[in-house]
């Protein structure tokens, strides 16, 4: 198989508050990623240093009727910088012209273009996407009289340049906290504080899908405002104000209206056709889209760009057929490095030749233009993870005529004759780094699965993750010791790989595996595979379909891994309501929905009409929670669509939360009330008990003194239900100072470790009062229980993360079953690993 190492992250489960209602594993990543329920885009962009200057020197600008003309770069955070700026200064009654220098000119500020935006009587430029490092243009522009303006987003080098205003995300001395804002977000902070100077803020809106274009193509992380940008943007894209956006997305896209847009929609699909212009010919092409208002021009311009991106796929896969044939021919493949040279190779398509070529190798690699007329090469440089390309190439700088670029990227120019000696050079800096460990891709998984977790619930929930990129990747998840069937070759050009997954009852039918034919005579003979994998929630005739979409594959170890009590921790932390789906001819569905719990299925009736089985993975899960958890269930109809064949209901099976109790005598609703609670087999612990027949029994005022994780919340809720089902009044006061008003007509009051104990005042008879404090000590008219257990020498604490790897251990998380049995010998046991939930059994 291909030469991978899977790291799996410490996935953890988080708490969540009831009112939150994520599934489970989707909130678990959410806080681990510290990803943000903010859809709002409120930040203050004049915590940016040099706003103020920028907006005062614009709106003088304004007053003189002076041109202010956007320079920006060639790719897409440079394109939809510049249209962005434009649109919205024309908007806010700004004479606005734009410059974006051709590939050949170079990347960034140059002084031509500076002049001639000089002879065209510019006097005042906004850079966007640029001019961080172009100290010497910026001297040139200023000996010229011209007022510049730096919004930029690029690394600062040692010293800003002389602008007027230098904007940048990364400048220490911004207020602002987030540093990782794309191009075209550093240019909306400005029009944003542009039409926040003018009361105009809520008018920024209709520019986020711009904002959002640009984002996603920059690779920028998709954290913090990035993230509320591109949200905002992707929620646009259907019904974009803009004309030609809006007929481009309506082209590439027959289900516009209904889509829900991804960040990859962005990255995959339109953003090529942007850069496209950029990278064979003239980005202002792609300009001209976005400022189009004509329907007829923004679609002739649009079969251009598309025309134009056809065209640069067909010049990027005939350099990759050759680089790859190269590799064949010379086998490239064996060493450290790919170093391909040849003439005819387009400069604006190398480098992402260079990006698949890493994908597929994972080597260094630089792909190279010769030039013989000028007897020169351009280079394009990809690395891997580990391996600084910018310092490899400083290493052998002698033979380049200049580079530059980050530890992952980079280009040089080199002349001819030395193309030779750098092959040798390069090959033997890297032979001092390289080694077998940093040549091995790792595959970041998320978390292992079990089939049951691949349900609607977390299908659907995935999409409050997005959207992914950057710093927030799609998760990727783990199937163990699946087999496969139906392997196919699939794709014009046979490239793709296609396979049923089977593990134990369940199959994943169809799953795609994108540029895997190499695997293909390996995995007809593979007995049980490891599979990695994303998840996608897709609809086909009305109908849901949970598609596993394979990032790798590798062989099972022959001795499993051991984990154990793995199915009853995760059942544990499915959380309800749980959504169904039903696909039914008819919607003659009563009210009256409910279980039929049969030995393994579970059936689901209307009435007393038969309407259904459950699916087997839900069944597994409902089985396991009316068993391990003594819960029943009721079911309520959410939201029914009409399809074309079927109609489509959703439902939510909800765990019953109301106590019934028919008894008459208080012992035997108190009986009720804790087999409601913990399960005909369960016990009050001491301290519970004691607590309860104080106040009940006894009916005395009751001070105890207890830990937290002593079974506090059950006590709680047997008092509550017990109070409730006398209809009379409770209140609980945690950690109560004093200050918090106490109620009136309260039968009960309880008092969760308060600050101060002392100020708790008398109370009428007809009150009963509980107090749990921490710290021991005395009240008067308060019967004082002293909590007393021993933990036996042999018990281990550990965190619930740790629970499956340890056959002998105790959790609420395994099975009633075992909890029993490790209660009943708890005295021999020898070494018992626990979480704090065993306390409450002490």
């Amino acid at each position: 198989m291909r030469n991978t190492k899977w790291i799996y992250q410490n996935y953890r489960y988080y708490p969540q508050k009831k009112e939150e209602r994520l599934h489970s594993i989707v909130y678990s990543i959410m806080k681990e990623r510290n990803l943000s329920y903010r859809k709002e885009f409120t930040s203050n962009p004049f915590l940016l240093e040099d706003m103020d200057k920028a907006i005062h020197l614009l709106q003088e600008a304004k007053n003189k009727q002076q041109t202010v003309w956007i320079y920006g770069d060639y790719d897409v955070d440079g394109i939809t910088s510049v249209s962005l700026c434009y649109l919205a200064l024309t908007e806010l009654g700004y004479q606005v012209e734009y410059y974006i220098p051709l590939r050949d000119e170079g990347y960034g500020l140059n002084q031509e273009a500076l002049q001639y935006i000089y002879e065209q009587g510019g006097k005042i430029v906004i850079t966007v996407d640029c001019g961080i490092v172009s100290v010497k243009e910026v001297d040139f522009a200023n000996s010229l009289g011209m007022t510049m303006i730096i919004t930029d987003h690029h690394e600062i080098q040692r010293e800003l340049p002389k602008a007027a205003a230098v904007i940048n995300p990364k400048r220490k001395e911004n207020l602002y906290p987030f540093p990782s804002l794309a191009g075209v977000g550093t240019a909306f902070f400005l029009v944003t504080a542009l039409f926040e100077r003018e009361e105009k803020r809520e008018e920024i809106r209709k520019y986020f899908d711009i904002v959002a274009l640009g984002t996603v193509a920059d690779i920028v992380p998709l954290i913090e405002d990035n993230r509320i940008l591109v949200q905002q943007g992707l929620a646009l894209l259907a019904k974009s104000q803009w004309t030609g956006l809006r007929i481009l997305v309506k082209r590439l896209f027959p289900d516009y209206e209904t889509r829900r847009f991804s960040a990859y929609d962005i990255g995959f699909i339109l953003a090529p056709i942007f850069n496209a212009a950029g990278r064979l010919e003239d980005a202002k092409s792609s300009v001209k889209l976005l400022l189009e208002k004509d329907s007829k021009k923004a679609n002739a311009q649009i079969d251009y760009l598309i025309q134009n991106n056809v065209e640069r796929r067909g010049v990027q896969e005939k350099i990759l057929q050759a680089c790859l044939e190269e590799i064949r021919q010379k086998k490239l493949e064996k060493k450290n490095s790919l170093v391909i040279a040849r003439e005819g190779f387009h400069h604006g398509v190398i480098g992402i030749v260079a990006s698949k070529l890493v994908d597929r190798f994972y080597k260094p690699t630089i792909v190279m233009e010769i030039k013989p007329e000028e007897g020169i090469a351009t280079a394009s440089c990809r690395s891997i993870s580990g391996i600084n390309i910018v310092e490899t190439l400083g290493e052998i700088s002698p033979l380049l005529l200049r580079y530059g670029g980050h530890s992952g990227a980079a280009g040089f120019s080199i002349l001819i004759e030395n193309i030779s000696t750098f092959y040798e050079e390069f090959e033997k800096a890297l032979s001092r780094k390289v080694t077998e460990e940093l040549l091995t891709k790792k595959l970041s998984i998320t978390k292992e699965l079990l089939p049951f977790q691949i349900q609607y619930p977390l299908l659907h929930d995935m999409h409050y993750l997005e959207p992914f990129g950057a710093s927030n990747p799609a998760p990727i998840f783990a199937l163990k010791h699946c087999r496969l069937d139906k392997i196919r070759l699939i794709g014009a050009d046979k490239k793709h790989l296609m396979c049923n997954i089977h593990h134990g009852d369940t199959i994943f039918w169809n799953c795609i595996w994108f540029q895997a034919s190499d695997a293909y005579e390996e995995l007809l003979f593979a007995k049980e595979v490891d599979i990695a994998f994303h998840l996608k929630l897709e609809m086909y005739r009305g109908r849901y379909q949970y598609k596993l979409f394979i990032e790798d594959i590798q062989i099972s170890k022959q001795e499993k891994e051991k984990k154990y009590h793995l199915e009853e921790i995760e059942y544990s932390h499915i959380s309800f309501p749980y959504e169904i789906i039903l696909y039914l001819k008819h919607t003659n569905l009563s009210e009256n929905l409910y279980l039929n719990f049969e030995e393994k299925e579970v059936r689901l009736f209307s009435n007393r009409s038969y309407l259904c089985y459950l699916d087997s993975n839900t069944s597994k899960i409902l089985h396991y929670w009316n068993k391990e958890k003594i819960c029943k269930f009721q079911v309520r109809k959410k939201e029914i669509f009409l399809e074309e064949e079927h109609y489509r209901i959703h439902l939510e099976i909800i765990k019953k939360q109301e106590f019934q109790s028919y008894s008459l005598k208080e012992g035997l609703i108190f009986q009720d009330i804790k087999n409601f609670l913990l399960g005909k087999e369960g016990k009050y612990n001491s301290i519970q008990a004691n607590i309860l027949a104080s106040l009940f029994k006894q009916k005395q005022n009751t001070l105890a003194i207890m830990e937290r994780g002593r079974g506090i919340e059950t006590v709680l809720k047997t008092i509550a239900l017990y109070v409730n089902f006398q209809q009379q009044k409770y209140q609980i006061l945690k950690e109560w100072d004093g200050r918090e008003k106490i109620q009136d007509n309260c039968s009960f009051l309880l008092f969760l470790f308060p600050k101060s104990i002392e100020k708790i005042p008398s109370f009428s008879l007809s009150c009963r009062i509980l107090i749990l404090s921490e710290k021991n000590t005395s009240l008067q008219d308060y019967y004082k229980i002293e909590d007393v257990y021993r933990v036996p020498k042999s018990v281990r604490w550990i965190p619930e993360e740790e629970i499956s790897q340890h056959e002998r251990v105790f959790s609420h998380r395994i099975s009633k079953e075992k909890q029993k049995k490790i209660l009943d010998e708890l005295s021999f046991i020898q070494d018992l690993y626990a979480t704090k939930d065993l306390l409450v059994h002490l």
